[in-house]
């Protein structure tokens, strides 16, 4: 080996071992990055590898960058856009209020509020109150006028027929109706007038009017024998008694 020839093999030796040295130092890198590590691969799978394109693997001697989490992908992820309702809502949209009816004149009339009707109707009930009370008197008054008018006119007329034959007495006012229009419809002047005896009331029936006694004892004969009567008798009433009867 120490001859020319020997060094010069030596050195063509040497030679294609450094250049096979520096192929494979040139030939590593290349060779990983053709080996994913499983590391890479495991997480790929968890956020799913099918969904993006694969990444190129990390410059040799740089740390791996761990791929984001499901839940940081959907961080990162663009905020959803709002609800359609919320986002698209417009004038247009929105609920339109009923439009009310025009009201009439006639609607508008009875459209009286409530409290205020009732507040009059308070008022004038008194009013009402006080006019019927002030009718009720002077429908009284009225009629008492009338009956002293009839009386005084009574008075007048008995002053020139003063008698008047009593023609019987009942217990009983149908009975007492029964002959009253029997005596009208033989064209005399009867009526009836009422009094009390020992708590029982009677209805007398009576005929009249009479200048004289003996005028009204003949008319008492002849009532008798018609109707069958007991002992007419003649009477003088009083005024109050002839109102409304004598003319």
């Amino acid at each position: 080996m120490g001859t020319p020839q020997g060094k010069t093999t030596l050195k063509t030796i040497s030679a294609m071992a450094a250049a096979a040295l520096v192929a494979a130092i040139i030939m590593l890198p290349s060779c990983k990055k053709d080996e994913p590590s499983e590391e890479v691969i495991s997480k790929r799978v968890r956020i799913g590898l099918q969904e993006e394109a694969p990444k190129a693997p990390p410059a040799e001697g740089q740390p791996e960058a761990e791929a984001p989490e499901a839940g940081a992908e959907k961080a990162d992820a663009k905020p959803a856009e709002p609800a359609k309702e919320v986002a698209a809502a417009k004038p247009a949209d929105t609920v339109k209020a009923p439009v009310e009816p025009k009201k009439t004149k006639a609607a508008e009339t009875k459209a009286e509020p409530v409290a205020e009707r009732k507040a009059d109707e308070t008022k004038k009930e008194p009013v009402k109150k006080a006019e019927a009370r002030l009718s009720k008197e002077e429908k009284a008054r009225d009629a008492r006028q009338s009956w002293l008018e009839k009386v005084a006119k009574a008075g007048k007329a008995l002053a020139k027929k003063p008698y008047a034959v009593n023609v019987a007495s009942f217990p009983s006012m149908r009975e007492a109706q029964s002959l009253l229009k029997s005596l009208k419809a033989s064209g005399y002047t009867a009526y009836t007038t009422e009094f009390t005896k020992d708590g029982v009331k009677w209805y007398r029936v009576r005929v009249g009017f009479y200048k004289s006694r003996e005028e009204a004892s003949k008319v008492g004969d002849k009532l008798e024998a018609k109707y069958n009567i007991q002992s007419p008798w003649i009477v003088k009433p009083a005024r109050e008694e002839a109102a409304g009867h004598i003319k």
